[in-house]
This record gives structure tokens, C-alpha cells and sequence, in this order.
């Protein structure tokens, strides 16, 4: 069955990590190195090492919690969550004969005090955060593989993302004119076009794809910094573009925006394609009530939650709630095409 082609441009503002990278482990283990590193190094009052506790069970409930986290400073509120109250992770984890209910209790009582922790760590979590890229850089640099081992894409996202790549159209009139200059995208009329708004740094996700191509889990030509140049034969060029999932100007991440900003992310990317907000559309795997109400006032009213990512059960309940589309990992291509065509795109 073939998907319909939006006859506008679409723009497919996708998270990165939950989306299409499973990266929840190599956080985790990232994430207790540059906590262990401050606590040693006496920055962070009144917290203890986790060196005498199960490890295991540690990193179960880092990942457990890890909905909880939108900026690389949430991951030391989850590590600080978790050293404060291990007995309630542990129990949550490892079950301990607890129901269910129990289990969502605990993380609504996780929820409640991360709020609480947060504000009042402001300070530690800036320092976090350089600790953390800076332990995630001397990983990769000591040995890459080990640290890509830690992680993986998921193979569910890059299936429909090939499927959504081949629904563009494209309109030659600047080219037969000559003009060269600008954006390659701005040659692209109507369909679908992929990027990645992350609060990762640019360099390493692209770096990571790439590896990823390496190894197999892209295909030739899926991830890609090609760039359109007189004398090129534009059909192969073009469909250079339907087969590329990740092209290196497509990332905005924290290089960019140094904060990380998702309003000034996605106003970057409206204005860079040459699209309103609203054709704009925001892909991500968790829900976060405050960004998703200033990316609405701000224009970019389609948003979409993707199951199977770092999201609690009760988060898809509230975003439909709220009037976010939640879309099914395995169906997106389809689910979006239907959207597009219902919305008179």
C-alpha cells in the first residue's frame, strides 16, 4: 500500500536518544562515573558514593527513572533520587513481592521529589553536565567500541524512517536557473524531511551514525553530509536525498544551542528549511508538559509521542490528554502519512 505524499514540506523535528538511539545503558554508566567523580572530589554535599551497592540494581532503577530526564543535569537528580531513597528503588525495581500499584506509587513519589531536588541543585547540575560530556569524551576516546557497545538504534525507527525518507517531492526551478547557493533542502517542495533536535552534542551523534553505517545497522548512503555542486547529475542527487536518513546539517544539538533550548531548536529549524512553525512537527519518546505547551504557543502544534521509549505507562495517557498524538514505534511512516493527509498537508 503506498503512503501518501504530503504535498507540502514536512519537517520531522525527531528526538534522537528514545527515538532512534537506545543510548539508556551508556547514560547510566556515563552518568554513575561523573557522579562518583564529584562525590570523591567533595562537590556534591551530603551524597554518597554508590560503590557499596548492588550495581545491577542501581542501574535498573536509573533506567526505571529514566523518563525523568530531558537534559544531561537530570541524570544527576535521578543518581541523587536514587542514593536518597534506595530502599523505595530497590523494592520498585526488583519487585520484593510489591504490586503493581506500588510500583506506580513509587514513581509518582520519584516524580514529586525530582522537582524538589532540582531546584534546589542548580548549581551542581551545571557542573554535572560538564562532567558528564567530558567523562562521555574520555570514553570514546579510550576506546570507542566499548563505549558504542553500551548502545544500539532502534531497528524498529530506522525501518519506518526509510519508509518516510522516500515520500518527497521536488521542484527543479532553482537549479535549471543555476543557483547554487543554499541549503539543499530548499530544493525539496513537498514530503517529508528528516532532523534531529537533541540535547546532544552534534559531533558524537553524527559520529555515532556514522559508526553505526560501519557496522552495518545503516545502509550505504543512509547517513550522509553530501552537498549539491554544479555539474552533479541531479536525479542521483535527489535520490541521494530519499535514501539518506542522517545528514550531518540536519543535527541541532548542544553545539548550536548551547542550552539546549527546544523553542530556539526548532525556530532554527523552521527559518533553516524555509517552513511556518506549524510545518514543523515534533517527534520525541517522552512526555514533558512544559515544552510541549511553549512549542504550541509558539506555533509548532503538531507533536507526537513514539511508544517503546524512556517513558512512563501513565506519560501516554497525559499526552493524549493534552492533545498529543501518541503513534506506534512500528506504524510511524504510516501514522504520519495519514496525519499529513487528514490535516490537508
Amino acid at each position: 500500500m503506498s503512503l501518501y505524499v504530503p504535498q507540502k514540506k514536512v519537517v520531522i523535528a525527531s528526538s534522537f536518544e528514545g527515538v532512534v538511539n537506545n543510548g539508556a545503558k551508556e547514560c547510566g554508566v556515563v552518568s554513575l562515573a561523573a557522579y562518583e567523580q564529584m562525590v570523591k572530589g567533595g562537590r556534591l554535599k551530603n551524597q554518597r558514593s554508590f560503590a557499596k551497592e548492588d550495581q545491577q540494581t542501581v542501574m535498573k532503577a536509573f533506567l526505571a527513572l529514566r523518563p525523568l530526564v530531558a537534559v544531561a543535569g537530570d541524570y544527576l537528580t535521578v543518581l541523587m533520587l536514587i542514593r536518597n531513597h534506595m530502599a523505595t528503588a530497590t523494592a520498585m525495581v526488583n519487585g520484593n513481592g510489591r504490586s503493581e500499584q506500588y510500583k506506580k506509587e513509587s514513581v509518582a513519589h520519584f516524580q514529586k521529589e525530582f522537582e524538589i531536588i532540582k531546584d534546589r541543585t542548580k548549581d551542581q547540575r551545571a557542573e554535572f553536565n560538564k562532567e558528564f560530556y567530558a567523562e562521555r569524551k574520555a570514553r570514546q576516546t579510550a576506546d570507542y567500541n566499548g563505549w558504542l557497545a553500551l548502545q544500539e538504534p532502534f531497528a524498529e525507527t530506522i525501518e519506518q524512517f526509510r519508509q518516510l525518507n522516500e515520500l518527497k517531492s521536488f521542484s527543479v526551478d532553482n537549479l535549471i536557473r543555476g543557483q547554487f547557493e543554499g541549503f539543499v533542502s530548499h530544493y525539496q517542495s513537498g514530503g517529508f524531511k528528516l532532523y534531529y533536535v537533541t540535547s546532544k552534542d552534534e559531533a558524537s551523534t553524527y559520529q555515532l551514525c556514522t559508526v553505526y553505517g560501519e557496522f552495518g545497522r545503516f545502509k550505504p548512503g543512509e547517513v550522509s553530509d553530501r552537498i549539491l555542486t554544479p555539474g552533479d547529475d541531479w536525479a542521483s542527487f535527489f535520490e541521494s536525498l530519499k535514501t539518506c536518513l542522517i545528514h550531518r546539517d540536519c543535527i541541532v544539538g548542544k553545539e548550536t544551542v548551547e542550552n539546549v533550548d527546544k523553542l530556539v531548536q526548532m525556530q532554527m529549524v523552521a527559518k533553516k528549511e524555509g517552513v511556518p512553525p506549524a510545518q514543523v512537527w515534533r517527534l520525541q519518546d517522552r512526555f514533558d508538559k512544559d515544552e510541549i505547551e511553549t512549542l504550541k504557543a509558539a506555533g509548532f502544534e503538531h507533536q507526537f509521542i513514539v511508544t517503546g521509549g524512556y517513558a512512563f505507562p501513565t506519560d501516554y495517557d497525559q499526552a493524549r490528554s493534552h492533545g498529543v498524538a501518541v503513534i506506534e514505534r512500528g506504524k510511524m511512516a504510516s501514522q504520519l502519512a495519514a496525519y499529513a493527509q487528514a490535516g490537508g498537508f
